[in-house]
């Protein structure tokens, strides 16, 4: 796991809200399920053909990890790594307890994560519209001045 310094990395705004989104999930009354690092070996559920899917086993307490470490360069990884996690619950038979709670934090996530992509989105066209004016009002005094 690499730290990111002096490189684009993630907004310490995004950061905190992509935290809180997280910190609900560890808490929740299912946060058991994937706090610590999925296991196939250890649970003996899915069988040694799954093993070799899961290429980078993670669980809430890794990408809680990241975050803090700024490994993250920007949101849209945080969210990805959410989705791989519970890609791999998702694997687990359709009755498994894991498999329901995965289906479930991943639809809550869906929605969570648009709204919050939509509410950095809105808050940036804000921030750009009036940057662009605050340049503009300046150039024009500053020519109007020379006049």
């Amino acid at each position: 796991m690499k730290v990111v310094l002096n490189e684009q990395r993630m907004d310490r705004y995004q950061k905190m809200q992509c935290w809180v989104i997280l910190k609900r999930f560890m808490v929740g009354r299912d946060g058991w399920a994937f706090n610590k690092t999925l296991d196939p070996k250890k649970l003996g559920i899915l069988g040694n053909k799954c093993e070799s899917v899961l290429l980078k086993p993670i669980g809430f307490e890794d990408i809680e990890s990241k975050l803090h470490k700024f490994v993250y360069s920007g949101p849209d990884e945080f969210a990805n790594d959410m989705r791989l996690l519970f890609s791999y619950g998702f694997m687990y038979p359709q009755r498994d307890q894991i498999h329901r709670v995965a289906r479930r934090f991943s639809e809550s996530f869906e929605i969570t994560w648009k709204a919050l992509t939509e509410k950095w989105s809105t808050e940036e066209r804000k921030r750009n519209k009036i940057f662009k004016r605050g340049r503009i009002k300046r150039c024009t005094k500053n020519f109007s001045t020379k006049l």
